[in-house]
């Protein structure tokens, strides 16, 4: 395994959202309550939709985290660190692999090391 200097630790700081890209894929990455950082894709499974693009002009990406998840602003749905959609808002139709708990939005395998946020 071998890990890639994504960006530097004090470019994430507590609350905060970055936008990256790895290996050509677009990604958000954000610091969780802990201090540890995740990764996800930047594109919402539910329509392909760009997550970042969902804001109103001038909103900050860290209005893109609530308790620990990154939420689309275009429909609601909410993902974790391991890209698990724990909520869906009520009305819209649960997917399967949703319902079972499995894993919708890709993620990647973050660590912070000599002041640097890498991933593999």
């Amino acid at each position: 395994m071998i890990w890639h200097k994504l960006v530097p630790s004090d470019k994430l700081a507590a609350d905060s959202v970055v936008e990256g890209e790895f290996k050509g894929e677009d990604l958000l990455l954000w610091r969780l309550q802990d201090g540890s950082c995740a990764a996800i894709s930047a594109y919402c499974p539910h329509m392909k939709y760009y997550i970042p693009n969902g804001l109103a002009a001038g909103k900050p990406l860290s209005e893109l985290v609530l308790d620990d998840e990154i939420v689309c602003p275009f429909h609601g749905w909410r993902f974790n660190s391991v890209g698990v959609c724990p909520a869906i808002p009520a009305g819209q139709p649960v997917p399967k692999k949703i319902a079972r708990g499995e894993p919708v939005i890709r993620s990647w395998n973050v660590r912070e090391q000599d002041g640097w946020i890498e991933i593999y």
